[in-house]
């Protein structure tokens, strides 16, 4: 019997920081949302949201800190 290695993609962790496609900020992988088919930040979520129905965003989910640019820039070193 032979073992054969598969080639696995790996997973950012929750607290790996990205870059939103949207709108260029730092966020935290776990924090991401889908909207529309795409994968937004907090922020963009929101902004979405308040665009969208006209009304501001009430709820807490997305509240928390944001990761900065140096923290990202630290990260990819």
């Amino acid at each position: 019997m032979s073992i054969v290695q598969v080639d696995t993609i790996p997973v950012k962790g929750t607290r790996n920081i990205v870059i939103c496609k949207s709108c260029s900020k730092p966020e935290y992988w776990g924090e991401m949302r889908w909207l529309s088919g795409r994968c937004v930040c907090r922020d963009c979520y929101k902004a979405d949201y308040e665009r969208s129905t006209g009304k501001a965003y009430i709820w807490t989910d997305l509240d928390g800190k944001r990761p900065t640019m140096d923290e990202y820039n630290r990260q990819e070193e």
